[in-house]
C-alpha cells in the first residue's frame, strides 16, 4: 500500500468514527431529528428480534465482534509492515553449464543490508532503510533516507542526490543480477542539530 493510499484509508476510517460519535452525542442531547428521548435509539423491531432470538443474538454479536477484531489485527499488521507487501525470497542461482553442478543462495537480508550500506556511504545521507518486495528477480525497491538539509539547499541538491541514488541502484543491479522494478524513495530532511524537519 502506498503512502497516499494509506492516508486515504485512515482518513475514511477516522471520518466514519467521528461521524458515529457526533451522531451519538446529538442523539443523547435530543438534537437528532427523528429521535425521541423517551424511546430507545434502535428501532423497536430490532429490540424485539434481539429479545426473541436469545441466545443466538448474543452469539451473532460475539461472532461479528471476532470478525471485526481479526480484520483490525490484519489492518494493524499491514500498517506495521514496512510496505504492506511480502519481502522477496532468497535468491537461488543455479549454474548455467549444460550440467549444473551446484546452486548458490543469496539471502534477501544480505541484499537489503548491502544496499543500505551503499546508500549510507553518501555524504548527503544520514541514514538509509531499504525494503525489497515482490518477485526476487524484479523486486520493488522502497528506500527511506535521512538527508542533511544544508545539502539539499545547495543548487541542484535534489537532482544530485537523485543521480547518486541512480548510480547506486545501477551498481546494485550489476553486482546482484537483480533488475529493479518499481522504485519509491522517501527523503526525510534532518537539520544539522539532528532534529527532523518535515
Amino acid at each position: 500500500m502506498t503512502n497516499a493510499a494509506n492516508r486515504v484509508l485512515w482518513t475514511i476510517i477516522g471520518l466514519g468514527l467521528v461521524a458515529a460519535g457526533v451522531l451519538g452525542v446529538l442523539a443523547s442531547q435530543d438534537r437528532l431529528a427523528g429521535t425521541d428521548p423517551g424511546s430507545p435509539l434502535l428501532w423497536p423491531e430490532l429490540l424485539t428480534w434481539w429479545r426473541g432470538h436469545q441466545p443466538w443474538g448474543t452469539i451473532i454479536v460475539i461472532g461479528a465482534g471476532l470478525i471485526i477484531a481479526v480484520l483490525g489485527v490484519a489492518l494493524l499488521r499491514a500498517q506495521m509492515h514496512r510496505h504492506g507487501a511480502t519481502p522477496i525470497p532468497d535468491l537461488k542461482i543455479v549454474g548455467s553449464d549444460p550440467e549444473p553442478r551446484g546452486r548458490t543462495t543469496v539471502r534477501a537480508t544480505a541484499l537489503v543490508r548491502g544496499l543500505e550500506r551503499d546508500l549510507a556511504r553518501s555524504a548527503r545521507v544520514v541514514g538509509a532503510t531499504v525494503a525489497l518486495t515482490g518477485a526476487s528477480q524484479h523486486p520493488d525497491v522502497w528506500i527511506r533516507l535521512g538527508v542533511r538539509g544544508g545539502d539539499l539547499a545547495d543548487t541542484g541538491g535534489l537532482a544530485t542526490l537523485r543521480d547518486e541514488i541512480v548510480r547506486i541502484l545501477d551498481r546494485f543491479e550489476v553486482t546482484s543480477g537483480v533488475r529493479v522494478g518499481r522504485l519509491e524513495v522517501t527523503a526525510r530532511v534532518v537539520s544539522s542539530g539532528g532534529s527532523r524537519v518535515q
